[in-house]
């Protein structure tokens, strides 16, 4: 199974669109989103892709309540701070990642084959205590260097039957 990851979208349409574009051509099965959609108008964008998105709540997500509904009328869900899902035999632990205290701790739990962040808008993927970690980065503001920048944000595709990821320019 494929699936598309990613983060701090901050209602960047253009960036919304070329994610859900790349996941499309991807044929991506769900899209799970680690926060900072951040307002509700910028949900309708999702509406295009041709799986299921499943969201938690980031820290720049100022109206959860109203993201929530209008996640739910496109068939997603927004979840606060934290998801879990089993598919097939992988175990995936969703989270923003505002607190590194929580990403540590669901890594050291021995609960999850892959624990997936944002929050800091700099992609990476790596293995720790036998977890797949992934960061997608950003797919409006990434960080580049250090530096914030506009244009070539980054998603990530995860290959569950493989157990690996890539992350892709947008």
């Amino acid at each position: 199974m494929l699936m598309g990851v990613m983060s701090d979208s901050h209602d960047r349409i253009e960036a919304i669109r070329a994610a859900i574009d790349k996941f499309n051509a991807e044929s991506v099965e769900l899209v799970l989103h680690a926060g900072d959609i951040v307002s509700p108008f910028s949900v309708r964008e999702f509406e295009k892709l041709n799986c299921k998105i499943v969201c938690v709540t980031g820290n720049n997500d100022g109206d959860p309540k109203a993201l929530r509904k209008f996640l739910s009328k496109i068939g997603g869900e927004l979840w606060d701070v934290f998801f879990k899902i089993e598919v097939g035999d992988k175990r995936i632990a969703l989270t923003h990642g505002e607190w590194p205290e929580l990403v540590e701790a669901l890594i050291l739990s021995g609960k999850y084959d892959v624990v997936i962040n944002g929050h800091s808008h700099e992609a990476s993927i790596r293995k720790q205590n036998n977890v797949l970690v992934i960061n997608p980065g950003s797919c409006s503001y990434p960080i580049v260097n250090g530096v914030v920048t506009i244009g070539n944000g980054t998603i990530a595709v995860l290959d569950l039957d493989k157990m690996s990821a890539n992350i892709l320019k947008i």
